[in-house]
């Protein structure tokens, strides 16, 4: 007789997590900035666990944008300043700093670095624009790290409507790698 097949507990913990407890990072920002007053608001669900991403961002200058993001569980702001673009450079690079905060039963505060890498191409009229990210967030109330690298791609059509899909993996407390990936 076949005995059913066994899963290793440490796969039932990280589908657990992944589904109830941890919070999921999404990125959603390629590498291209945004020019000086231009507008950009992003909504998504992250996968597996199906929770609301919203995201806002706008154009401080040519050289550096400011947004926030709201994730059940996670709410954070940033500033992201341009390193190369995708106009006058092969590839686009930016880096971010900011903070927030995990809001579970109570709320952690949080500090972030990122880098993306990226490039815009225009076709047919429409923008697409790959990239890949880090982002890593430092939690000073426990001294640990959660960290996540992401791959994404957007299509931005001429309306200024845009859709995305990007994937990858975090980490959590330096001991749960997860994978996960948003729709937006």
């Amino acid at each position: 007789m076949r005995s059913a097949p066994r899963y290793p507990h440490s796969f039932l913990a990280c589908l657990a997590a992944s589904a109830l407890c941890c919070t999921p990072y999404s990125l959603m920002r390629p590498a291209d900035h945004l020019q000086a007053r231009q507008f950009e608001v992003a909504a998504g669900a992250s996968v597996p666990s199906g929770i609301f991403v919203s995201q806002a961002s706008v154009g401080v200058f040519d050289w550096m944008e400011m947004g926030a993001q709201y994730e059940v569980y996670r709410a954070e702001a940033w500033a992201r300043w341009r390193t190369l673009d995708s106009r006058s450079s092969p590839v686009a690079l930016s880096l971010s700093t900011g903070g927030g905060a995990l809001l579970y039963q109570v709320a952690e505060p949080v500090v972030l670095v990122g880098a993306t890498i990226g490039r815009r191409w225009r076709r047919g009229g429409n923008d697409v624009e790959p990239y890949l990210g880090y982002r890593g967030y430092y939690r000073p109330r426990v001294g640990s790290a959660d960290h996540t690298i992401k791959v994404g791609a957007r299509l931005a059509l001429p309306s200024g409507v845009f859709f995305g899909g990007e994937g990858g993996a975090s980490l959590h407390l330096n001991t749960l790698w997860i994978g996960e990936g948003t729709l937006s």
